[in-house]
């Protein structure tokens, strides 16, 4: 497995940039406290994307790129298609990085993990069934224009949708080994290294996303 560290904003458009205050160093201590997000989210729940949004790094998640070694590496094995790959991002929040990796046909299982319950259950209501049902629609619609131009149908690849799940991603996590086939951090690692004994927890961090990553193709990108 390999990890693609992502700095900076490339590609980025008037469409896809962020931009907001340097958060007081007093509150960036805080960032490592459930409590501390668990009030945040229930005062704003507008979706916030940390960095940039999904078009801004969209291009690096090609299967081409993610079997890519770097100079001096020998290259991953074959990364699966956005149809079948197994995703997982940790840290989630209340960003649209799911939905729009979800509608932009990465339908072969997405689980988003966050420590705050009081996100999560935010998340849960925000992308419920019918939501599901809505977008599983048009997936099907759009395979079967495919199909007739000789492509795949939806029995060729199914549809399995995003789920939320409550979970501290500096401990151990509920998954089998292998479980993934990629894994995002999106400020996650920042957050994290805010807080008190920040070393160990991302080493924590790491070492679960080893475990939790296929061994042949598996792929951690971290911005």
């Amino acid at each position: 497995w390999r990890c693609l560290f992502h700095f900076g904003r490339s590609k980025v458009t008037k469409d896809n940039a962020i931009s907001f205050p340097l958060a007081p160093t007093s509150r960036m201590a805080q960032y490592g406290r459930v409590e501390y997000w668990n009030e945040r989210y229930q005062v704003d729940k507008e979706c916030f994307s940390w960095y940039q949004k999904y078009s801004g790094f969209r291009h690096l998640l090609t299967s081409e790129f993610l079997s890519s070694g770097d100079a001096g590496d020998s290259p991953t094995a074959g990364f699966p298609d956005r149809k079948s790959a197994r995703v997982l991002i940790i840290g989630c929040g209340n960003d649209d990085l799911g939905e729009s990796m979800l509608c932009d046909g990465w339908v072969g299982g997405l689980v988003c993990v966050d420590f705050s319950s009081v996100v999560i259950q935010q998340m849960r209501e925000k992308y419920d069934g019918a939501f599901h049902t809505s977008l599983k629609k048009r997936f099907d619609s759009e395979m079967q224009m495919g199909a007739k131009k000789g492509g795949e149908t939806e029995d060729d690849v199914p549809f399995i949708g995003m789920r939320f799940d409550c979970h501290d991603v500096t401990k151990a996590l509920p998954y089998a080994d292998g479980s993934f086939d990629l894994i995002i951090s999106k400020g996650t690692l920042d957050a994290v290294l805010c807080s008190a004994g920040s070393r160990s927890s991302v080493r924590d961090i790491m070492e679960e996303s080893c475990r939790l990553l296929d061994k042949d193709h598996g792929v951690m990108v971290s911005i």
